[in-house]
């Protein structure tokens, strides 16, 4: 099982490395932005199932709201490495 472990720790560790050989820093902001927003929601999920204020509703309009800044931040993306394409 370790063994198993380790080969998909492997295979995660070349992959991000691969991708930000490829995409350059860009691709580090990229996944930091996606790490926070989903620690954005899980803890905004469990702080309101602690107080007994979870709902549905409120957690797709997180979600929605979440896609809305993850669409602008790869079109100001596309802007800048069509603008300066040596940034790549």
């Amino acid at each position: 099982m370790e063994e198993k472990i380790n080969w998909l720790k492997i295979a995660i560790t070349g992959a991000v490395s691969a991708a930000g050989g490829l995409f350059g820093v860009q691709f580090w902001l990229l996944l930091l932005t996606a790490f926070l927003a989903g620690l954005d929601y899980i803890t905004g999920s469990l702080a309101a199932k602690h107080t007994g204020t979870w709902s549905s509703k409120a957690a797709r309009e997180g979600i929605d709201h979440k896609k809305g800044m993850a669409v602008v931040i790869i079109v100001a993306l596309l802007i800048l490495l069509n603008t300066y394409p040596l940034l790549m």
